[in-house]
């Protein structure tokens, strides 16, 4: 049986049901090497507050993390136990000693990102870049897409086709569905508890509230339809925390924007808000995916992206489950909310498209792709 060996910063909730899914196929032996094991004030770095995550990151695969895990993983590399060594980028002090190690072995390399070019990045720093980054992507045997803008980065930096294998970004969308579906009968007790009247149109925001998510462009655009619309009964639901979060509520208040801030909620919270809310809105001036969309669809929430955020192509079904508008343009942003509140556009999760999606983006498919990359490597 071939052996694959995964090298990972700290767990991550996102990752953990690939590495399940890749450990239950059978086909593959995985053991996953972790660099630390973060503290809960260093898990809550940008979340506002110490955390730990409440379901079990680390169960359902084999694992080895810190001192320990990280010796056993350099001296396999060194003595070629393992087929493949898969890497999440090269963005890590950890992942470029793997690269180079692996290199100097000549051990097969792979590599899984969502690295894309629509970015704001200055011209002089993507021609910097291009040269030492053909020469890095050329040294992986395969470069694993998560989506569509991220197969066409490894384009622009001469990978070739053969040599790039969907592994889609994804999340437990079983454990999700089964959540919302429980939730849905307790709705409007939900609501009730966040202070959400019962005939209010609920737009969500769900994550870290820091600036790159530009969440101020949702507050004022329910203050433009409160001024243009004012029949529309909205509400902002702002799930999560950080450092934004006082100047969030300031702007709210100052705007007189019916909104209501949760605290951070975990992951066997996050349900909780897609399904109180009717619409989720990802306003991000620059977002390399954007997983809680794929979340709020598993929940069966529509969505409303900016054209910055990296799913967008692939999981927007513009008219069906949700919309795509222009990044930082509020009137734009507004007129979405307006169509979707005011029942002007009747979007549908149920439809058979966005079930296929669900079926494209899951912890199966991308583990398929994966196994499709070790292929690749014993070819």
């Amino acid at each position: 049986m071939k052996s694959l060996a995964i090298v990972a910063t700290h767990p991550i909730q996102y990752y953990a049901p690939l590495y399940r899914a890749l450990a239950s196929s059978g086909k593959i032996e995985l053991k996953v090497f972790y660099e630390r094991f973060p503290t809960e004030e260093q898990q809550g770095q940008g979340f506002g507050r110490p955390f730990k995550w409440d379901i079990d990151l680390r169960s359902g695969y084999e694992s080895a993390g810190e001192t320990a895990g990280m010796n056993e993983l350099f001296k396999g590399i060194a003595s070629h136990r393992w087929h493949a060594i898969l890497v999440h980028g090269w963005h890590s002090q950890l992942y470029r000693k793997v690269i180079g190690q692996a290199w100097n072995a000549h051990a097969p390399l792979m590599v899984r990102g969502d690295s894309h070019l629509h970015t704001d990045r200055k011209r002089w720093l993507q021609w910097l870049k291009t040269p030492i980054y053909r020469n890095l992507l050329s040294k992986f045997s395969v470069c694993f897409a998560v989506g569509t803008w991220s197969a066409q980065y490894y384009r622009h930096y001469g990978v070739p086709d053969h040599r790039i294998v969907l592994s889609p970004h994804c999340v437990d969308n079983t454990r999700l569905q089964l959540q919302s579906v429980q939730l849905r009968t307790e709705r409007s007790q939900l609501r009730d508890a966040w202070g959400i009247h019962q005939d209010e149109f609920v737009f969500a925001f769900v994550g870290k509230m820091i600036s790159l998510k530009q969440i101020s462009d949702l507050i004022m655009a329910l203050a433009e339809l409160r001024e243009s619309r004012p029949e529309l009964k909205l509400r902002g639901l702002l799930a999560g925390d950080g450092p934004l979060r006082s100047e969030l509520e300031k702007l709210a208040a100052r705007l007189n924007v019916p909104t209501t801030f949760t605290s951070f909620l975990n992951q066997s919270e996050v349900a909780k808000a897609y399904v109180a809310a009717d619409c989720l809105v990802l306003s991000s001036r620059s977002e390399t995916w954007g997983l809680v969309v794929n979340e709020a669809l598993a929940c069966g929430l529509p969505c409303i992206v900016s054209d910055k955020v990296g799913c967008g192509v692939d999981l927007i079904v513009p008219g069906v489950n949700g919309l795509i508008y222009p990044q930082s343009n509020v009137p734009r942003l507004a007129e979405r909310l307006a169509v979707v509140a005011g029942g002007e556009l009747r979007l549908n999760c149920g439809d058979k498209r966005v079930r296929e999606l669900l079926l494209k983006f899951s912890p199966d498919r991308a583990a398929q792709g994966i196994l499709r990359g070790m292929e690749i490597c014993r070819g």
